[in-house]
């Protein structure tokens, strides 16, 4: 197999990958969603300030100065049903799996091209539809 071959089936694998990996991702957060809760992003913001947003609209739906006990107070009121995103999201934690590195291709050459497919997927997926 060529290099360029080489290069293509990699950049390949890592965008299968990735796209696993974040379609699991969107599963896990519709699975709390149908559960009733509503995922929030935010925590701390001062010595003793804090602010929790919805994580799909970004609106405030809490916030305080009166540290981690008046949150907890507010996150318990009113039949709340709040999961954090980091929660919602922990089974996913060190699962992305990266495919293995083609022998005739440098590493750093992998690792670059693994970082451009997932912070660009879209270029990845129009490069591989040429």
């Amino acid at each position: 197999m060529t290099p360029e071959q080489l290069t293509r089936q990699y950049i390949a694998a890592c965008h299968k990958a990735y796209q696993a990996y974040d379609n699991r991702h969107a599963e896990l957060l519709a699975e709390w969603e149908a559960k009733g809760f509503t995922i929030v992003s935010g925590g701390q913001t001062g010595a003793d300030s804090w602010e929790v947003t919805d994580y799909r609209t970004g609106k405030v739906i809490a916030r305080g100065q009166n540290g981690y006990d008046e949150y907890l107070a507010v996150s318990g009121r009113d039949g709340a049903r709040w999961v954090h995103y980091d929660h919602a999201t922990e089974p996913l934690d060190d699962h992305l799996s990266h495919p293995p590195h083609p022998e005739d291709l440098p590493d750093s050459l992998c690792e670059a091209l693994a970082l451009w497919v997932d912070n660009n997927p879209e270029d990845a997926a129009a490069f591989l539809e040429f």
